[in-house]
């Protein structure tokens, strides 16, 4: 998905279910989540499941072993970089 063709786009809706976590590393995964963004025309939705690690916030699996198909596990506030955020709330 992350070499998806540039002409994919003004699109009004996008969903993934469970999806996101197995591009084999977080950053791979927001690299996922900034594709389907540039898919969607202005005012566009994008909808994404995935399971999260709410244990904590410092340990994760950041890239998965092979026998979980490059499962990563994600942490609620790893998803606040997609609004600017970076850090981890300490």
């Amino acid at each position: 998905m992350n070499a998806a063709p540039s002409d994919l786009s003004d699109f009004d809706f996008c969903w993934s279910a469970s999806a996101f976590e197995h591009f084999g590393s977080i950053d791979q995964g927001l690299a996922f989540i900034e594709r389907i963004i540039e898919c969607l025309k202005p005012g566009g939705r994008a909808v994404h499941t995935t399971e999260l690690n709410v244990s904590s916030n410092d340990d994760t699996v950041a890239e998965g072993p092979p026998f979980c198909s490059g499962a990563a596990t994600w942490r609620p506030w790893r998803l606040g970089s997609l609004q600017g955020g970076t850090e981890s709330p300490r």
